[in-house]
């Protein structure tokens, strides 16, 4: 999945291919939260993601949208 959103196959996942990841479906995340999530993994700060920072970053967001969903599908479901 990495070398999927590596487009320039670099070895990082940029701050531009991390938005382009987590703005589209199913994410649609705010760039305000892409930036949060970057920092939060990006552990050597340079501002792009190796590919065990990326797994943290994906997992992390991916959790995140489980639990937005859910939340939001059991309100619709109650309402």
């Amino acid at each position: 999945m990495f070398k999927q959103f590596d487009r320039d196959g670099n070895g990082y996942i940029t701050l531009m291919e991390a938005s382009n990841i987590l703005q589209r479906d199913p994410f649609k995340f705010p760039p305000s939260k892409v930036l949060t999530l970057l920092k939060q993994f990006d552990k050597d700060g340079n501002g792009k993601l190796d590919i065990e920072e990326f797994a943290g970053f994906y997992a992390e967001a991916k959790a995140m949208y489980v639990t937005v969903y859910v939340y939001t599908t059991l309100i619709l479901v109650h309402c």
